[in-house]
């Protein structure tokens, strides 16, 4: 069997080919990636197949900046990682985000998007998701893309939805049947041990809550435990270096970048079902797409701004029947809900029309079923830009495995929020240009920035505490997500971004991964 619990083990030491710390999205895609191949591959996995409480508390961090609570609600140690509990959202970034821009301190990536797109296709194929542009050049027929924005100010975009988002249920059957990788569950990493006169990881020694210790020995090692517990270990592995590993330039845990997120306007339709006709998400083929609207690249050199977007956030008015109805399905599984069947059954029976109609725009025009009252408001997502002082340390405090606790330091720039308020200004002026909507903010939201975010939270989107740099005094690792110093410890996912797009992180973690295996496959 593939999967095996460190606990029940005899064995204390373990070896492979490639030793993959970590079994969320970009460990399993990585792993994945060696399936036709006679590379013996390990996945080592913290938590098991289902949630453990005393296992997740490893993850408890303090905070020392901004509010951060996706520290604590974004991050879950079990086999699958936080796929098992993300909707599966992506879409390709744009060629801006890869590129150095003079207004962005520390911005530029070692490659560029064309290095990454076929890549791109193969994390979508990963997903189970639809090959697409993420532009109007591919969205289905619907009117969204036909909106007539001003191309200086403002560019029409998607993002879609997996179908099957939890990476542990998806590549279940395929990791359970293969016969080249192992999945050690139960078993966390404490420490990267380096070989000083090789400059070479010798191993990871890895513990269990009951105390059992161990080691996992192998040709290449990569972390892929997330951006801010991938920041932890290298720091927490202090035996070699007292700055840890891959750390003899302060920079392991430093840029540490999460996207700003919130509802930010008030939106008031002129009409407010067509403008539900080109604002409501829709299904198409195996996935769901969410059409966004963000700030044109022009916009963003000629005003020197952060990359930001915004799509449409329906609020359920309290009396609302499909609230009603979903409440009534949750309580199939949910046996405490149950003591408000009556009400969800009442709320149902007075307005049967609106299921029904909800029932004709998902079985008939493939869109989803979104409210026809209630509030409309304007939620943003926007890139924040790289800033040395914000960052993922070690606190004092011990975790049950004796190791430090995290320390989020997590701080914004006046760019920031210079960039959201732009990008607001222009939705509200392009929405009332074209008889769209009249769009209600209030500047005031936003006067707290960089200190006080106001609606505004972070995103659960941990990015470029382990950034990638060609030169070893800018990024801890390089185009080919190698430690600098270090032939065989590699870093997947999000950390090693130097910056940090709009979008969701996941696809292009995913896509930079594919290309990871495609060097170790080199160089073994």
């Amino acid at each position: 069997m593939p999967f095996l619990n460190f606990d029940d083990s005899a064995a204390s030491e373990f070896t492979a080919d490639v030793c993959i710390l970590g079994t969320g999205a970009v460990g399993i895609a990585l792993a994945m990636e060696f399936l036709d191949s006679s590379t013996q591959v390990l996945l080592v996995e913290s938590g098991r197949h289902q949630f453990e409480a005393e296992v997740q508390q490893l993850y408890e961090s303090d905070i020392a900046g901004l509010p951060f609570p996706g520290v604590h609600e974004g991050r879950v140690r079990i086999h699958g990682g936080t796929t098992t509990k993300w909707a599966g959202q992506a879409s390709r970034w744009d060629p801006i985000d890869f590129e150095a821009r003079p207004w962005v301190a520390e911005s530029g990536w070692p490659i560029s998007r064309d290095d990454l797109m076929p890549y791109y296709q193969r994390a979508e194929l990963r997903m189970g998701l639809e090959l697409r542009n993420y532009d109007a050049s591919d969205w289905p027929g619907h009117p969204s893309a036909a909106i007539s924005y001003d191309p200086a100010c403002l560019k029409f975009c998607y993002s879609q939805f997996a179908a099957q988002p939890d990476f542990a249920v998806r590549h279940r059957e395929q990791l359970r049947l293969a016969e080249n990788v192992r999945v050690l569950l139960h078993a966390n990493a404490v420490s990267i041990a380096i070989d000083a006169p090789s400059q070479r990881v010798d191993h990871i020694d890895i513990q269990t809550l009951a105390g059992k210790k161990g080691q996992v020995r192998a040709r290449h090692y990569v972390v892929c435990l997330g951006g801010i517990e991938t920041a932890r270990l290298m720091l927490a592995s202090r035996q070699h270096d007292p700055a840890g590993v891959g750390n003899r330039h302060d920079l392991v845990g430093r840029f540490f970048q999460d996207h700003v997120h919130g509802l930010v306007a008030r939106v008031y339709p002129r009409d407010r079902r067509a403008f539900g006709r080109q604002f409501d998400p829709i299904y198409a083929g195996r996935s769901k797409l969410h059409p966004k609207v963000a700030l044109a690249p022009t916009l963003q050199r000629n005003q020197q701004t952060l990359h930001v977007a915004g799509d449409i956030v329906y609020e359920q008015s309290p009396d609302s029947p499909l609230e009603a109805a979903k409440l009534i399905l949750r309580s199939v599984r949910q046996p405490e809900l149950r003591n408000q069947l009556p009400r969800a059954l009442l709320r149902v029976l007075r307005r049967p029309h609106e299921l029904i109609a909800a029932a004709w725009r998902y079985g008939v025009t493939r869109q989803t079923i979104t409210p026809r009252n209630g509030p409309i408001y304007l939620g943003i997502q926007s890139e924040t830009q790289p800033n040395h002082a914000s960052r993922v340390r070690l606190g004092t405090r011990l975790d049950a495995l004796g190791m430090p606790r995290s320390v989020i330091e997590w701080k914004l720039t006046d760019l920031e929020h210079r960039s959201i308020d732009l990008f607001i200004r222009t939705v509200q002026t392009e929405f009332e240009r074209l008889g769209l909507a009249r769009v209600e903010y209030d500047p005031d939201l936003l006067a707290g920035f960089p200190h006080d975010i106001g609606p505004c939270h972070d995103a659960s989107h941990h990015m470029g505490a382990a950034r990638m740099a060609h030169d070893p005094q800018k990024g801890v690792v390089n185009a080919d997500c190698q430690v600098h110093g270090l032939s065989n410890l590699h870093i997947g996912g999000s950390a090693v971004f130097p910056t940090s797009s709009f979008s969701n992180p996941t696809l292009t973690a995913i896509a930079l991964c594919i290309r990871l295996s495609e060097r170790l496959k080199s160089l073994l």
